[in-house]
């Protein structure tokens, strides 16, 4: 459509990405593109109740790394990241109260 107004002299060159660039930030296509993030697959599947049981057991000794690793279908080094967003989740469910 800015095209076509841009043909038609309606609009001038210039102005017209500028109009494209705040119809496209006001609709939300701004996003970083591509998969989510392993983290989030891991939390949306597995769940955060089941997922903060998994890490309680592992804090007592109870769950080997190798174990919890397998119960979340996560890779050892992404557990940092997933106490984070489960950290973040619980604020959130906190804040909803």
């Amino acid at each position: 459509m800015l095209l076509r107004l841009r043909e038609l002299g309606e609009i001038e060159e210039g102005h017209g990405w500028g109009l494209w660039r705040a119809l496209r930030d006001r609709r939300g296509e701004a996003k970083k593109p591509g998969f989510p993030r392993r983290v989030d697959v891991a939390l949306a599947v597995a769940g955060p109740a089941f997922a903060n049981l998994v890490f309680d057991g592992v804090h007592r000794d109870i769950v080997s790394l190798s174990d919890a690793s397998d119960y979340l279908d996560l890779r050892v080094k992404h557990f940092p990241a997933l106490e984070d967003a489960l950290v973040s989740t619980r604020a959130t469910a906190e804040g909803d109260e």
